[in-house]
């Protein structure tokens, strides 16, 4: 008897989806970054605790320090997926349980299948 759902994943696919979250990261570090360079000349608003558009819902701070938390944020996901692709064997197939999964960003972290 099997207890527990497990899918069976090869390493290569697992890297190609992990190739494709990194970029998604770095894609985000991009825009981040320019959210920033705009912001620049702005002086920091502690009462504005509306946030920008890419922020759901009100948080603590000024636009550009949410900005610079979501920038390392992306970052560390960056150093995270990448170790994570790099140390996969191609040929081998995984085990992946659904929070594996969601760990490797290839389902939501927030619910079930």
């Amino acid at each position: 008897m099997i207890e527990g759902l497990t899918v069976a994943v090869r390493g290569a696919e697992i890297v190609e989806r992990l190739s494709a979250r990194i970029a998604h990261h770095q894609e985000r570090v991009r825009t981040c970054e320019r959210r920033l360079a705009q912001a620049a000349g702005e002086a920091d608003d502690p009462e504005d605790d509306q946030g920008d558009a890419i922020f759901v819902g009100p948080q603590p701070g000024s636009p550009r320090r949410r900005i610079e938390r979501r920038l390392r944020g992306h970052q560390e996901r960056i150093l995270t997926l990448a170790f994570m692709r790099d140390h996969l064997v191609p040929d081998e197939v995984y085990r992946l349980s659904e929070g594996d999964l969601a760990s490797l960003e290839i389902i939501p972290s927030h619910g079930g299948w």
